[in-house]
């Protein structure tokens, strides 16, 4: 399912953050990640061969992964695809943002169960399969899920607007 991912930076007083990178990564429909991670600013913790399944098209493939810098009004959009999900963790995002050359923040993201289980099972891209964690079990988001979850909408044209806000304080 296309989705357009909107990012919003502010500061501590609501103040767009602008000139910042906005870093992206997650799994692809069938629930792998991108092996070839060039570009990325963040690779200490990124295990390639647990996280692609040792899968060859996988270990050698750079998708669901970008880069974009905050513009004057603080946003950022990605057109990408609505993400997969893997055993034991809900469908999530993650994030890295640089300013001013340091690291600001490094996150995730989620989605509603319902939407996920829904283009999960009913659109023909993805695996016909629920996910097998919810967020409010998932062992990252817990409980405080609803703070780390993204907005969603449905467009005209069945694709997907996710949009969050993030401030940096």
């Amino acid at each position: 399912m296309l989705m357009a991912l909107v990012l919003k930076l502010v500061d501590a007083d609501c103040e767009p953050i602008a000139n910042a990178d906005i870093e992206v990564w997650f799994v692809n429909w069938e629930g792998l990640y991108s092996g070839d991670t060039t570009g990325s600013s963040d690779t200490r913790s990124f295990n390639a061969g647990y996280c692609t399944d040792n899968d060859s098209g996988a270990l050698a493939s750079r998708w669901f992964r970008g880069v974009q810098t905050s513009d004057e009004n603080g946003l950022v959009y990605f057109k990408c695809c609505f993400p997969g999900w893997y055993p034991s963790r809900t469908t999530h995002i993650h994030l890295k943002v640089v300013r001013n050359g340091r690291e600001a923040l490094v996150s995730q993201f989620c989605f509603g169960d319902d939407i996920s289980n829904d283009i999960y099972l009913n659109h023909p891209d993805y695996t016909g399969t629920a996910k097998d964690t919810d967020n409010d079990r998932d062992g990252v988001f817990g409980s405080e899920y609803p703070e780390y979850q993204f907005e969603v909408e449905r467009q005209w044209d069945s694709s997907m607007l996710a949009y969050k806000a993030i401030q940096i304080a």
